[in-house]
């Protein structure tokens, strides 16, 4: 199943939502920059799949009904995996509706139809039909979900989950996580003297990531982290970038491989 030329982007929920709402909040305007900088990022012969997270669409009503800890025999558990679905449906929609306005082949796939997980880890995925529709020149899109779980009965799968099964699977060397920040910070965004840390070591990242709290259903940036960090270490993937995917060019300038590009590039050694 090896491809090459393949591009794994992982869109983050903060790149395409307001995390700081509970509410269901699609940011057009910035759905259009992300599908703009996509389309510039395309050339013949480069294969791509995006990996979106869900944002306050997909973790509030997970948090809200305990979707995360599997099945707890609570009928209500049921009806939030409806409004999980609809609400994350929303923003995939929102994300195919610019695509198409922008005549990007973006086309969906959905996590819970070809994954299955057992206590909350992936153990089973049938990627073959995503992969006929990469080959075929369209570009799947396909996001965290809720997932069936042999042991849980269903259990979330994360968007940092898929892109790292996926880069095994197709043999990609290499993923991007598009944010809303320029890359992984000295210090929180919001104060006045962050600066982006260019390149990052295993070690290093791993001291780092034990500074850094869980922000949300996913795990935020330290999940983000810790799971490149397996990545790396079990030669899934030789290097994983981080960067500000609402800069113009910027996602074209990595994936061509341009230097001085502001970003943070996290390797081995």
């Amino acid at each position: 199943m090896l491809r090459e030329n393949v591009f794994l982007l992982k869109i983050g929920g903060s790149a395409l939502t307001n995390k700081k709402s509970g509410d269901i909040e699609i940011n057009w305007n910035r759905l259009d920059t992300i599908v703009s900088e996509v389309k510039k990022a395309l050339i013949p012969g480069r294969k791509m799949v995006l990996i979106t997270g869900v944002g306050v669409h997909g973790h509030v009503p997970v948090l809200r009904h305990r979707l995360h800890e599997g099945w707890r025999h609570d009928p209500n558990q049921l009806v939030g995996l409806v409004e999980a679905q609809y609400r994350v449906n929303l923003l995939r929609n929102a994300l195919v509706k610019i695509a198409w306005d922008h005549e990007v082949p973006i086309f969906q796939c959905y996590a819970s139809s070809i994954i299955r997980n057992d206590k909350g880890r992936i153990v089973e995925a049938d990627l073959d039909n995503l992969v006929k529709f990469l080959d075929l020149g369209l570009i799947p899109v396909i996001s965290g979900d809720v997932v069936p779980d042999s042991t849980m009965r269903f259990s979330v799968c994360s968007g940092d989950d898929i892109i790292f099964l996926i880069a095994r699977e197709l043999g990609a060397r290499a993923v991007y996580f598009g944010m809303d920040v320029d890359g992984i910070l000295t210090k929180s965004p919001t104060s006045g003297d962050a600066r982006v840390i260019s390149h990052l070591t295993v070690s290093k990242a791993r001291n780092l990531v034990s500074t850094l709290e869980n922000a949300d259903a996913s795990g935020g940036i330290r999940n983000k982290l810790n799971k490149s960090i397996m990545a790396i270490e079990n030669d899934i993937v030789e290097k994983v970038v981080f960067f500000n995917l609402l800069r113009t060019n910027l996602l074209r300038r990595l994936l061509n491989h341009e230097k001085e590009v502001t970003c943070t590039i996290l390797w081995k050694s």
